[in-house]
């Protein structure tokens, strides 16, 4: 992501990063830390409640912005919850 305005193409791109990661990550936890780490996310907050779908989702919310006094454009990631640990990208849409 470059620039001061975080672009569509930017989440487009955090997006595909994330259907990686979720793929690869052990837990949650693992993931949350993953997303703490990606350059221009300002803040991570995991919901507290699991969505009650089929499979379950945890949604996170992402404050992303390209450097100080940047515009903060904030997104929702829904990650499946699948029965055998493992997890999948559902969604990243803007909140």
């Amino acid at each position: 992501m470059t620039g001061a305005v975080v672009s569509d193409s930017d989440v487009e791109d955090l997006g595909k990063r994330i259907a990686a990661a979720a793929a690869a990550a052990a837990s949650l936890d693992d993931l949350e830390a993953w997303l703490r780490a990606q350059p221009g996310v300002r803040d991570v907050r995991r919901s507290s409640a699991i969505l009650k779908s089929n499979p379950p989702q945890q949604d996170f919310v992402l404050d992303l912005a390209q450097g100080e006094g940047a515009a903060v454009r904030t997104v929702v990631v829904s990650i499946f919850l699948h029965g055998n640990r493992t997890f999948e990208l559902s969604a990243v849409r803007d909140r």
